[in-house]
Formats: C-alpha cells, structure tokens, sequence
C-alpha cells in the first residue's frame, strides 16, 4: 500500500490508494476488504482515518458493509466506475499453445475493458484454482487434470453457473460453455493430404502418461480415424513421460535408438516434431526428402524455423474470439443453454513435407 504519494488530507489519500487497489484487481467485486484495524496497521494511520476512507468509498458505491461480518467490494459496481476481472487457469507447465492462448485473451478481453488475472496449476486441489474462481467475474479453465481427480466442491462451483465459466478442451468434460479445436476435420484434413502425397505409413508421436489409464482423446480420434481409412497403417512412437513435463527427449532418444521403421511421415506436437527433426538429422536422415515431418494442433513461432514445418493447426486467436463471445452472452442470459463452438483447423504444408518415395519414382 501507499507506493504513490497523494495530495488532500490523510483520509483522503487513504481513500485514493484503497480505490486504485481496487481498480488494478487487488480487490475484485465481491471480495472482503481488510479489518479497519488491519488496514490502519498496513497503511500506518489511525483507525479513525482508515473508517472516514472506508465510509467515503461505501457511499460513493464501491464498498457495502455487513455488520458483524466486514466491508465488502460491492458486486453491483457498473463497468464504466470498474473493469471486470477475467480469471484464466493453466497448467503450471509451458507449452508454446499456452503461451499464444494468452497472449489472444489478454489482448483480446482488455480491449473490451477487462483485466485478466492468472492462475497457474498443477493439479485440481490447487487453492489458487478456488481463489480466482471466487475473486473473478468470469473464468477461462484449461485443462489440468482428468475429471476424475476435481474436488467435488470446486466442480459444484464451476458447472453452477454462479458466473460465467469457458471451459478449453473437450466439450464432454464439463457442463460449461466450451470450446474446443475441430479435432475430428483436422485429422480428416491431415490424412487427405498425405494421401494426396503418397504416404500410406505413418509414424505417430505420443506421450504415454503412466498415471492415465485411456489414451487422450486427440490420439484415440487418431486411431479410430486410420483405422477406416484402409490405405493407410499407423506406427505408434509412444513414449512414457509424465503429464507435466516435456516429452521431447524421450523422442530423441527413441529415435536415436530405433530408428522409425519403414514410416515415410512423422506426426506430433510442437516439441515432438522439434525433437523428432533433430534425431532425424543427426541420424544422418533428411527432412523431407528421406522422412516428411507435420506438427499437429499447434504452431508456436513456426515461421521463424527453418525448413518451415508442415503443420495442421487452429488459430487461437479465433479461440479467444469465441471464449469473449461465450463469457458476454452467459452475462447477458446466464439460463441459456451451453454452447460449444469449435474452432477448424488450418492446413501449412510448410517446407518438411514432400511426396512419398513411392510416388516420386512412379514420375
């Protein structure tokens, strides 16, 4: 408190300070304010001071007290006297998509006069989980965990529609407003446009997570869709590795070791892809003339890479567009029914994917 100097009497500069506090997002609507004692300590006035603030800013509309219980930042403060907060929960681990998300919803919710607030997680009983949910006016949710392991009190909280709630990820997860990538047309567009080149062996990068009993559901999808596509088989490079942590380096070196069969594709994440390319050549193969490379799901900064990656994307950016079209509509009729857009995919055959040995020797 008190980082700035004020002009007016010591009430007063009490008063401007507690309001700033309360405009960044130190205070969100409906939070507790300190006990006027503790606020007389923190701010090293006198009691009476700190009340004289207090009742100042109870009458202008931003605090309402309940006797016997405290003062309270008031939940009916319009958005012209205060922004609204947007709560956004990640894992605690980077992943360039992460990073992107973010980037979109901030740019995109503080141009409608939103402050975003962070909270990042490594599991569901994360207290911070529970406290931006209570100190936020709408929240953004990527997935943490399975279901499963949600605390049963902080799932009544996030599916009670108390407050506007977007979930990021598959839609059968929660009862919230979600959205989600068009996993099933972006696996559909992968695997036309390797036909079109020739490639009828795939080699597919995944992470086996040793706590998950089920593959994830992009994989599975992965699986279903290959397999009624009979022209072509799939080679399966999975590789154990905890949830929170990056898988690149088990790929390296499962390439290094084995090698990649008779596949003439590669596909996988961001970092897989990254990991997989450095193997490749230092295995003394070439990209994409030996062995063609497709980043699926995420693009990070993939056009300062060079050869440029193949990628089969979604653009995040629409992503955030739809998470504010979502958040204002449940303000605006907070009874209607969920909705789940999604979000299609994108195609880049970028510089590492090239036709198949195959077809290059029947021209």
């Amino acid at each position: 408190f008190m980082a700035r100097q004020y002009s007016g009497t010591k009430a007063q500069q009490i008063r401007d300070e507690l309001l700033r506090q309360i405009r960044i997002g130190n205070f969100p609507r409906g939070s507790q304010l300190p006990s006027e004692q503790k606020l007389s300590e923190q701010l090293g006035v006198s009691h009476m001071t700190v009340r004289k603030a207090v009742a100042d800013l109870t009458a202008a509309g931003y605090l309402r007290k309940e006797p016997r219980i405290g003062t309270f930042i008031d939940e009916r403060i319009s958005g012209s006297k205060l922004q609204k907060q947007l709560g956004i929960v990640c894992p605690a681990w980077p992943r360039p998509i992460f990073n992107e998300s973010m980037m979109h919803l901030s740019r995109i919710f503080e141009q409608e006069g939103w402050i975003c607030r962070y909270a990042f997680a490594r599991h569901w009983e994360d207290r911070t989980i529970e406290e931006i949910w209570k100190n936020s006016d709408a929240l953004v949710l990527f997935s943490i965990r399975s279901r499963e392991q949600i605390p049963p009190e902080l799932l009544l909280h996030l599916e009670s529609r108390e407050k506007p709630v977007v979930y990021v990820g598959n839609p059968d997860v929660f009862r919230t407003d979600t959205v989600s990538f068009d996993d099933e047309a972006g696996i559909e567009m992968l695997l036309r446009e390797l036909r079109k080149l020739g490639h009828t062996c795939i080699g597919r990068l995944s992470q086996r997570i040793p706590e998950r009993k089920l593959r994830p559901r992009d994989e599975r999808l992965f699986l279903e869709a290959v397999a009624e596509n009979p022209w072509c088989r799939i080679l399966d490079f999975d590789v154990e590795c905890p949830y929170f942590e990056s898988p690149a380096s088990a790929v390296y070196r499962k390439i290094r070791e084995q090698g990649i069969g008779d596949c003439t594709v590669l596909a996988g994440s961001y970092s897989m892809i990254l990991a997989a390319h450095a193997a490749l050549i230092d295995s003394g193969r070439r990209v994409p003339e030996d062995v063609s490379l497709v980043i699926l799901g995420e693009n990070g900064d993939l056009q300062f890479l060079r050869p440029r990656p193949a990628c089969c994307s979604f653009s995040v950016e629409m992503q955030a567009e739809l998470i504010l079209e979502l958040v204002l509509r449940r303000i605006a009729d907070p009874d209607r029914p969920v909705r789940n857009p999604k979000v299609p995919p994108r195609f880049d055959h970028g510089e590492t994917l090239a036709e198949s040995h195959t077809v290059m020797q029947n021209k």
